[in-house]
């Protein structure tokens, strides 16, 4: 193949008489266009099966979706000095493909490489790097030491893998920025126990979850949001959620619960518990010292309820 047959879409964002305008327009890969001042390249859906040459060493924004790239060349990509966001979603990148090719891009702050098929976390992301999407590989291997040097990681999206109970022990405990993580759509059975701290949105939808222990969420305090729909949780410890004093938005709906958990924290604003077998309803199910602030949604529900009024 010939890579100069291929045409990306660049986009350039030029100064003139102090105004910004946007320019678009198509280039062969080969050509010179060292001239432009380029910050998009736009390379999606041409069919190619490798990273392109040419492209120019300005580039910000990088996308390579719906190609047929089964490797990116060693060092390749550390040229590029300004790059901060690149996506790969629907290629054919392995483990192998991608060892070494992405340490030394010193901008990199955003990556996504979904549905690929990695099965391993790669060794050599940049430490610069604030939000990794690695939906729909698979990905069964998670590395304490390669997450730990991602110091500046902020969202992680691991949804629709192969992750167990084994891959993660203390795989995220380090990272100390990390607030949004995506678990969803695995092979989890239990919610992990060594998760940051300073986690705000926690996603463990359509796992084989059957049960919520009582203190594996109470070191959790910044907590906003979690989703435990489509598992099936049978069992919920009373007080699991009580310690989480900033949480929002709680989905438990798609279980297997037959009563609604108890000692639910206040600052609930949306609870989903639809299409459980719930029946009964304690009457300490919400923390309600200052009820007149609740401003809970309790959604879906179908009578006749028990209602239990003792302790």
């Amino acid at each position: 193949m010939t890579l100069g047959l291929y045409l990306c879409q660049v986009v350039s964002l030029l100064p003139l008489a102090g105004l910004s305008m946007l320019y678009s327009f198509k280039f062969s890969l080969v050509l010179n266009v060292w001239m432009f001042s380029f910050r998009i390249v736009q390379c999606s859906d041409k069919g190619v099966d490798k990273m392109p040459y040419g492209i120019p060493f300005n580039t910000r924004n990088l996308f390579l979706m719906n190609n047929k790239i089964e490797m990116i060349q060693m060092g390749l990509l550390s040229e590029y000095l300004s790059l901060e966001f690149i996506v790969l979603n629907n290629n054919k990148l392995t483990d192998a493909g991608i060892e070494g090719a992405l340490e030394g891009i010193e901008k990199l702050t955003r990556l996504y490489m979904d549905q690929n098929h990695l099965h391993s976390i790669p060794t050599d992301l940049p430490p610069t790097l604030e939000e990794l999407m690695l939906n729909s590989n698979n990905i069964s291997q998670m590395s304490a030491y390669v997450l730990a040097k991602c110091t500046s990681l902020k969202s992680i999206s691991l949804n629709n893998n192969n992750i167990t109970d084994e891959s993660i022990p203390e795989a995220f405990l380090h990272m100390v920025r990390l607030e949004h993580l995506d678990l969803g759509k695995n092979a989890l059975t239990s919610i992990p126990k060594q998760l940051p701290h300073s986690l705000k949105i926690l996603l463990l939808q359509e796992n084989n979850l059957t049960s919520i222990r009582k203190n594996v969420l109470w070191n959790m305090s910044k907590l906003e949001e979690i989703h435990l729909e489509h598992n099936k949780i049978s069992v919920v410890a009373a007080g699991a959620f009580r310690r989480l004093m900033g949480l929002r938005h709680l989905d438990i709906s798609y279980n297997q619960l037959t009563r609604v958990p108890r000692q639910l924290p206040l600052t609930l604003w949306y609870l989903y518990l639809h299409n459980n077998q719930i029946n009964f309803i304690p009457a300490d199910s919400f923390c309600v010292r200052r009820r007149a602030e609740s401003r809970l949604i309790l959604g879906n529900l179908k009578p006749p309820f028990r209602s239990w009024h003792g302790f």
